[in-house]
């Protein structure tokens, strides 16, 4: 498995060695991130779907076409009309604007708080000086609700009053040279359809169309609010943050991206010397490792930079870090797999044969409800397994990994803030062997492949050599966002 990982990262080196991938634009959007990150997640969900494991496939929503008379589309615009031009009317000049997921909050004392952004906001006092673009679900009881602006909805709004600009006839500027070699590349030697993945040249101006389109309505709240820069964790696969960037760039606002060691912030060997401009320009990282992912390609361009400013939620949250347990706990952070893909029968001899406590903690989009891990354990493992199944969101994880003394995971990013709070990880899927590789040490960060012959001998070994707690080295220092 690994080595058809790097098979992936190898396609990419052969994708950008042979083609002018960094030169490809259409209507002035440089569009080879967009078309990387597409493909990769292609080729990811292959790899995770191989072994004659069936993908859930979320069923297509059904757009019903109704009908609108005169009158109602008139009043359609006329809310439209009276919803935006309030929206434009209340904004105020702020210095940053954050983009967030309601996926990203925990429930911190009694308000629902982004683990990314919020401790920065609290810590500096800067509550008035922030807005919070939420662009997926909006939640009540949030911490600073003045500043969250809700996306969906004044996206919504801008396009019903915008809806004339989609239709404006243009002449597409387009260069594309060899695309047409790459398609059949990609078709014959990679077995990916273009036209399922809507990557045909028709596709990509349609395509960048859509994001000139968008990109309309952050100029407008971009001219309101006048922000220094504008800050995401996780900017990739959203066509509304990818507007975003590419206004931002636009108009030289400083794009930010705060994230971990990722495939997708990996292995660029073809960069412009000013970077792409649906990427970001700069990048907070967790740690140095990170950064130095982001430097290898980095270094190549002249604005592009890396910083590291560690995890600043486990350093708002240090006074909790004290265990008052001697009971020993292993915490498991769970992806959006199935549960057998996640639990393999490895793990479940482990649980069979030993008597620690579980801690299950679920994804923030995990595909299963508890309901279903709690009969998934009760029909694999025993009745009566000491065990804990948590909401990523309802439980910070510092409070849960300050009272265990070993993380298990398939691939979760939780790896980093364990090794920031002093605990050892265990990866148990090829995945994490191929993302974590440089974090492995067999002292800290250990792999060993859930469907291993010898899994439970081996994780027994490691547990056998392990300290109750490592060292915790990290300095949780919180970062000023306004630096």
């Amino acid at each position: 498995m690994k080595e058809e990982n790097q098979l992936m990262k190898n396609i990419f080196h052969t994708l950008e060695a042979n083609f002018p991938v960094e030169n490809w634009k259409v209507n002035g959007i440089g569009i080879w991130p967009y078309l990387r990150i597409k493909i990769y997640i292609h080729l990811l969900s292959i790899s995770i779907n191989s072994g004659g494991r069936q993908e859930k496939k979320n069923d297509l929503k059904k757009t019903t076409v109704i009908a609108k008379n005169r009158h109602s589309i008139i009043t359609d615009f006329l809310v439209a009309f009276k919803g935006f031009f309030n929206f434009l009317r209340e904004l105020k000049t702020k210095k940053i604007v954050f983009f967030g997921s309601h996926s990203q909050r925990v429930l911190h004392e009694g308000c629902w708080f982004n683990r990314f952004f919020d401790s920065m906001v609290n810590t500096y006092k800067i509550d008035k000086e922030v807005y919070m673009v939420e662009y997926l679900q909006e939640l009540d009881n949030t911490y600073n609700p003045n500043s969250i602006i809700c996306l969906d909805k004044n996206l919504n709004f801008y396009k019903t009053v915008f809806f004339w600009r989609k239709r404006i006839k243009r002449k597409s500027d387009i260069y594309l040279k060899n695309y047409d070699l790459f398609l059949n590349y990609i078709q014959q030697e990679l077995n990916i359809s273009p036209t399922e993945l809507r990557i045909q040249e028709s596709n990509i101006i349609d395509w960048t169309n859509k994001i000139i389109f968008l990109s309309g309505f952050y100029r407008i709240f971009f001219k309101r609010v006048k922000p220094s820069k504008i800050v995401f964790a996780g900017y990739y696969g959203w066509d509304n943050l990818y507007a975003a960037i590419y206004q931002a760039n636009k108009m030289k606002i400083m794009t930010v991206d705060s994230q971990t060691n990722h495939m997708v912030f990996s292995d660029w060997t073809k960069i412009p010397e000013r970077g792409y401009d649906l990427m970001p320009k700069k990048y907070w990282n967790w740690d140095e490792i990170s950064k130095n992912n982001i430097d290898t390609w980095a270094s190549k361009t002249n604005d592009v930079l890396a910083y590291v400013v560690g995890q600043s939620y486990l350093g708002y949250c240090k006074s909790k870090y004290q265990n008052s347990s001697d009971e020993k706990i292993i915490f498991f952070s769970l992806q959006t797999f199935e549960l057998e893909e996640m639990i393999p029968n490895g793990i479940i001899s482990f649980i069979k044969n030993t008597n620690y406590k579980w801690i299950f903690r679920l994804h923030p989009r995990n595909t299963f409800t508890p309901q279903e891990l709690s009969v998934f354990i009760k029909n694999r493992v025993v009745e009566d397994l000491n065990y804990e199944i948590q909401d990523s969101r309802s439980v910070p994880i510092s409070e849960v990994l300050c009272s265990c003394f070993l993380h298990i995971t398939g691939f979760s990013g939780c790896l980093l803030e364990s090794k920031m709070m002093g605990v050892s990880t265990i990866l148990i899927h090829p995945l994490g062997e191929e993302m974590f590789e440089d974090y492995i040490d067999e002292k800290t960060v250990f792999f060993v492949n859930g469907k291993d012959d010898f899994f439970y001998e081996k994780i027994i070994e490691i547990i056998s050599n392990l300290e109750y707690k490592i060292s915790i080295s990290q300095n949780f220092y919180i970062h000023n966002p306004l630096d």
